[in-house]
């Protein structure tokens, strides 16, 4: 059975999210929760890619439950999307590295959630050229960012690519350092509510860039109006 979303239709256009496809890859901290919130606001057609598999100390911070404890991420999270939404999703289990093929589409947005500068750099190498809008959120310890922008944008690229050389400081944005629950769930609302405006052709951040202790003291580095 579908996932009724009657109480929420006023509020979230599901037929615009649905003009999307969405390739999640790392589904840790934040990209776990992502997907699930996804699922929740109507998003019918998500794949997942991880390595990882789900340890003691992921159930704390992550939406995994003690019954996941020593599954691989991508199928304890199929368990979860199934039972919490109804919803059927593609899993990839292994590493991405230089000799991955990574399918490019149009109309899918690419998430990036991996918890190294490396991974991160192999992903972004492989699909950069590709007419696809991209996502990356970064969470350490108290502090939080995200970029997200359509890889036509040879602007966003050039800064994104200065947050990802090999001599980027990483310090206090090393993911996954310490991340907690109610800190890896702002970042994902504050996200989601930017897909969705995405989604509506409506004006949405490209960077943000903030931490949990100041909420409303953050830093939007750039607004794009589609």
């Amino acid at each position: 059975m579908g996932l009724d979303i009657s109480r929420q239709r006023l509020l979230i256009d599901e037929k615009a999210l649905n003009n999307y496809k969405f390739r999640i890859f790392g589904v840790g901290n934040v990209g776990g929760l992502l997907c699930l919130t996804l699922g929740k606001m109507g998003v019918t057609n998500i794949e997942v890619y991880d390595r990882d598999i789900v340890e003691e100390g992921n159930v704390a911070p992550q939406i995994y439950g003690k019954e996941h404890v020593g599954m691989n991420k991508v199928d304890a999270l199929a368990d979860i999307m199934k039972r919490q939404v109804g919803l059927e999703i593609e899993t990839h289990h292994g590493e991405i590295d230089e000799n991955s093929t990574i399918p490019l589409e149009p109309n899918t947005i690419y998430y990036c959630g991996f918890d190294s500068f490396e991974a991160r750099r192999i992903l972004w190498n492989k699909i950069k050229k590709a007419p696809v809008h991209f996502i990356d959120t970064r969470i350490g310890a108290e502090h939080y960012r995200f970029y997200m922008f359509p890889l036509s944008d040879t602007e966003m690229k050039e800064e994104y690519e200065k947050s990802i050389r090999t001599d980027a400081p990483e310090s206090m944005l090393k993911c996954g350092e310490k991340g907690a629950y109610p800190i890896n769930a702002e970042l994902v609302a504050r996200l989601a509510k930017n897909i969705k405006l995405y989604a509506e052709g409506k004006s949405y951040t490209q960077i943000l860039i903030t931490d949990w202790d100041t909420p409303h003291e953050h830093e939007i580095r750039r607004v794009k109006e589609i």
